[in-house]
């Protein structure tokens, strides 16, 4: 388990974004049949992620995916990523919250059967890999309106050997609210709001335990309702629990480091990428030289990987 191993040992953590099935944005992709380059993609990465885990035998290496699981969120395209997940990583991948799989579908889609469907396809995901008191959300059944109800940011937090990782979905203060449902059979209510006050808790007790914080959110920038106080007041947050390293998706064809004082100060963000343009990052702490550096992986060719930044710790 990597939770508990002895937190000297070198380690590492695999960040993807945007899979974003069934859809590319390259240009050269325009003409050509849309599924399966993105299924092609997909496949492709997840092969060099399985590449670069198998390398390291002795290590049980967590893979992130952050945020813009699918397009939209419907059946056949969360179908054919769970299948993926299962074929790869047999369903132990951290995943995150994008705009496309719980805030572009709301009020969109049938029912908002999409923005339902992502949010508790995640919900069972993490559910299954994290414990109870570290996901950030309340659910309950009920003979009123709503037969389940939902309410909480959804964000999770987890300790891989000695970094502590909080995934705090589409971005920390995103809020939003959605019915599903005709019946009070089938009728749910979801209650999305900020992951702040959760970020800020567990990176204190994890700080107090001296793991290394890390927070992962989907977009590092364009985040609504958040003022020049909130963000003077997120950057302190950021400083008070020296986190590390920010980790961020959204912009697909943008890889590497990525500038944002304004949210995060002089922590560093890096971004992933995304499956069509065949980039990810690899993560690697060093405990005993204090240091997490970060590498760059283009082409799904961790074999040739770049360094980004060495951060001390």
């Amino acid at each position: 388990n990597d939770h508990w191993t002895y937190a000297g040992t070198p380690s590492y953590i695999v960040m993807t974004s945007d899979p974003q099935y069934p859809w590319t944005d390259k240009k050269e992709d325009e003409k050509g049949n849309e599924k399966e380059l993105s299924a092609a993609y997909i496949h492709a990465q997840y092969r060099d992620v399985n590449s670069f885990r198998s390398s390291h035998p002795a290590l049980d290496i967590p893979v992130y995916v952050n945020g813009d699981i699918t397009a939209f969120g419907h059946g056949d395209q969360l179908s054919f990523m769970k299948k993926r997940f299962k074929e790869y990583f047999n369903n132990k991948v951290y995943l995150g919250l994008g705009n496309h799989d719980y805030e572009n579908n709301v009020n969109d889609c049938a029912s908002n059967g999409c923005a339902r469907d992502s949010v508790l396809t995640y919900l069972r995901m993490t559910k299954n890999l994290i414990a109870r008191g570290n996901i950030d959300y309340r659910s309950s059944t009920g003979a009123g309106k709503f037969r389940e109800s939902y309410a909480g940011s959804f964000a999770h937090s987890e300790w891989h050997n000695n970094l502590h990782v909080v995934q705090a979905n589409n971005y920390p203060v995103y809020a939003t609210k959605f019915e599903t449902g005709v019946s009070h059979v089938n009728k749910k209510q979801f209650n999305i709001n900020s992951s702040w006050n959760f970020i800020d808790n567990k990176m204190a007790f994890a700080s107090n335990w001296g793991k290394v914080n890390i927070l992962v959110t989907h977009k590092p920038n364009g985040w609504k309702n958040f003022s020049a106080a909130d963000a003077e007041a997120f950057r302190a947050m950021m400083k008070k629990h020296k986190v590390a390293a920010v980790f961020a998706g959204h912009f697909h064809e943008d890889h590497g480091i990525y500038n944002n004082p304004n949210y995060f100060g002089e922590t560093p963000v890096f971004l992933s990428g995304s499956a069509s343009y065949e980039t990810y990052l690899i993560v690697e702490s060093l405990p005993e030289q204090k240091k997490l550096r970060v590498f760059s992986v283009r082409n799904n060719n961790h074999k040739a990987k770049t360094l980004l930044q060495e951060i001390d710790y």
